[in-house]
């Protein structure tokens, strides 16, 4: 008995520092789950962050196609409006010049004389 007596200061030399080194490394652990925690949660919030401007930026992209839709839409009733205007402004003039044509070889006017 007097063998483990004598054993026991040395057995609580080495016994000591690993169980105070169980609960440092307990608390290591602790601190580090809760690190890990800390960090699944801003991971969280940074997908839900690019989640929401991926939906925005996919609403833009809309509305940016059906703005260059419009924009199309309104240039092609534009140059069909100029055609139009070009080709009316041809057909008066060519009416004009037919018109005076006409009014200047066969509608003379004739001087009548009263004698």
């Amino acid at each position: 008995m007097r063998q483990i007596f004598c054993k026991m200061p040395l057995v609580l030399t080495v016994a000591a520092p690993l169980l105070l080194g169980g609960c440092a490394t307990q608390d290591s652990v602790g601190r580090a789950q809760a690190s890990a925690d800390a960090a699944m949660a801003a991971a969280q919030k940074a997908q839900s962050s690019a989640d929401s401007a991926s939906q925005a930026a996919s609403a833009a992209d809309q509305r940016a196609a059906r703005a260059q839709t419009e924009a199309e839409a309104a240039n092609a009733r534009v140059h069909e409006r100029a055609e139009r205007e070009h080709m009316h402004h041809r057909l008066h003039r060519q009416h004009r010049h037919v018109r005076h044509h006409h009014v200047r070889h066969h509608h003379r006017v004739r001087k009548h004389t009263d004698q």
